[in-house]
């Protein structure tokens, strides 16, 4: 009888243990897009990294930026969020990555602002639209600007109007293969 009893209680510890294990990889496993899947926001900062360098890749070295950079905003920093983004509140972001030139005098940033669920992305498009200052570099201003939502995301670009139309055609044909669904462009061409 005792025999019985452990070798019970060995097959219900291995079948919690197998529950487990399973749980687990579920929860590792959940975020990642099956091949062919298309998502509605791009949880990490590496995804967020290689969607913007497949965006250069089709653009081409010759129609980009000098020296562009990619960082991620702190979003307890306020002056910080308003300097690049134009918002005064992270509420319903999740991560801003900011891809610019490192030479100064060019204007030229793009954003990519992930959205947390349930938070409108068009309301916060509409306002990085319409606060973001195009003229945040010494001496230089951008012309126009251009937004379009990702699924749940956002992003955008402002800079010379050639360059603003070449990273949003690409960023459009980039996300068509990778995005449940793109939302139209908004372009605002900047009054001096």
């Amino acid at each position: 009888m005792q025999n019985w009893m452990k070798r019970g209680l060995r097959r219900a510890v291995s079948a919690l243990l197998a529950c487990l294990c399973l749980a687990v990889f579920a929860g590792c496993t959940k975020n990642k897009p099956s091949p062919g899947s298309k998502v509605t926001h791009l949880d990490s900062l590496e995804q967020v990294q290689a969607f913007i360098e497949k965006i250069y890749e089709e653009v081409g070295e010759s129609n980009m930026p000098m020296m562009v950079e990619h960082r991620e905003l702190d979003l307890a920093d306020a002056d910080a969020l308003e300097f690049n983004t134009g918002l005064t509140s992270a509420e319903g972001i999740r991560r801003v990555v900011v891809s610019e030139s490192a030479v100064g005098s060019i204007a030229y940033s793009m954003l990519y602002v992930c959205v947390k669920d349930g938070a409108d992305a068009a309301k916060i498009q509409a306002q990085i639209l319409e606060n973001i200052n195009p003229a945040k570099w010494i001496c230089v201003s951008a012309e126009q600007e251009a937004s379009m939502t990702l699924g749940g995301d956002i992003f955008f670009v402002m800079g010379d109007a050639e360059t603003v139309q070449e990273m949003t055609k690409a960023a459009k044909k980039v996300a068509e293969a990778e995005f449940s669904s793109i939302g139209a462009v908004q372009e605002k061409r900047v009054e001096f």
